[in-house]
């Protein structure tokens, strides 16, 4: 009986060695309110995909940002605030999105940020300083919350290039860009990352 154990724990070895180890899963931001695919800097970056939640590389949260006059909130000179930020069209600061937080997507293994490529795919670069000087375009976006699904995440720089409120999109599969200009469409973002 012993005999037989051994030769079967001697068997079961090599096998049980090839497992691997558990991800640890830091803070994540995923599509479909937390339950779809997540937010990957792929092979470490600086492109920015959809994958799998719990795997390397998708430990992303956001940072308040304070860029519209030391404050990290949505400024609107319709409702008394000295200015108009984040977006260079007014009717988006005064509306829907006046006196939302204004954010950056951090990558927590390399401390850089989520922005844009040229085509309007998730790319990682540097987040600038407290005011946003030298941060990737795309730095920055209008975390909205829409009752309807969770958070979206509207993108002041394509906002301000398409003079009309632009989103974060999910690729929507593994290994597809998250594009984060989309124009009047978004997905709804939930996770521990926000």
């Amino acid at each position: 009986m012993k005999k037989t154990l051994l030769i079967a724990a001697a068997f079961l070895m090599p096998f049980l060695a090839a497992v691997p180890a558990a991800h640890a899963q830091g803070p994540n931001i995923c599509g479909n309110d937390g339950a779809g695919y997540c937010i990957n800097a792929w092979n470490g970056g600086p492109d920015v995909k959809m994958y799998y939640g719990g795997y390397a590389n998708d430990n992303f949260s956001i940072q308040y940002a304070y860029i519209c006059s030391g404050s990290d909130l949505v400024q609107s000179t319709a409702h008394g605030e000295a200015t108009n930020c984040p977006f260079s069209n007014t009717n988006l600061d005064s509306g829907a999105f006046w006196n939302q937080p204004i954010v950056k997507v951090v990558d927590g293994n390399n401390g850089e940020c989520v922005g844009t490529s040229s085509s309007g795919h998730g790319y990682l670069g540097s987040c600038g300083n407290s005011q946003g000087t030298g941060a990737i375009d795309g730095t920055f976006n209008v975390l909205w919350f829409d009752s309807g699904c969770g958070y979206a995440f509207v993108n002041r720089y394509w906002s301000n290039r398409n003079f009309i409120d632009s989103y974060w999109v999910s690729g929507g599969n593994p290994d597809t860009y998250l594009f984060v200009g989309q124009q009047q469409s978004w997905t709804c973002w939930g996770g521990s990352g926000i």
